[in-house]
């Protein structure tokens, strides 16, 4: 296993947790910008943005989680600090940003976790899903996928009751899809906006999110 360089090291305010930016590379090429937040943890939350985002979009679910995980998030391939520009890609170049989910459990793995937890919005969201492999990540929270974003198909077969799909009535195409999804759990409001605006417009989903994850 590839061993992992950790570029900058800031000791964030308490001796429980170190918040650490670097890159990771990619099977690829492609260097792939993140932020850790590590805690005295055996179990880590991967966060993954929307279209047009980055790492730095959470809000404050961070802080939350980190009462019991640490947190990785990234900035997806053509996004933030990462390599390349999304708006020049290809079909493909979306699909590949998959490698970018694998590289940061590859990580996740490396720094010693049992298990881990993903939670994706929007086009961030169809990518979580997709790797859900039900061994190495024990639950995946979803806000606003859809059938497909930039050729990211949303993986249905993929679903059971560790998933929470979270969709607001406002935004029509993600709602209408997530509210006939078999088997994942359901959160719905009645407005709210798409993915992490989510977060924003409603600061109790935080909470929500991590008592999902904890139980």
């Amino acid at each position: 296993m590839k061993a992992y360089i950790i570029i900058l090291l800031i000791v964030a305010g308490c001796t429980t947790q170190n918040i650490n930016t670097g890159y990771l590379m990619t099977s690829d090429d492609i260097s792939i910008s993140y932020q850790y937040n590590k805690i005295d943890s055996d179990k880590a939350v991967l966060l993954l943005h929307m279209l047009s985002g980055n790492k730095d979009d959470w809000k404050g679910l961070p802080n939350i989680l980190n009462k019991k995980f640490s947190t990785l998030a990234i900035d997806l391939r053509g996004h933030g600090s990462s390599g390349l520009n999304w708006e020049d890609f290809s079909e493909d170049d979306f699909k590949n940003m998959l490698l970018d989910v694998d590289e940061a459990k590859n990580f996740l793995e490396y720094e010693g976790y049992k298990e881990i937890y993903i939670v994706g919005a929007s086009i961030g969201a169809n990518l979580a899903v997709n790797s859900y492999d039900k061994t190495f990540v024990k639950k995946v929270v979803l806000l606003s996928p859809g059938i497909s974003y930039r050729n990211i198909v949303f993986e249905e077969k993929n679903l059971d009751s560790n998933v929470l799909i979270v969709s607001s009535k406002d935004d029509i195409k993600s709602y209408k899809f997530s509210r006939n999804l078999p088997k994942a759990k359901l959160l719905e409001f009645d407005s709210g906006g798409h993915g992490t605006d989510l977060l924003f417009n409603h600061p109790e989903l935080n909470s929500k999110i991590f008592e999902f994850l904890i139980n």
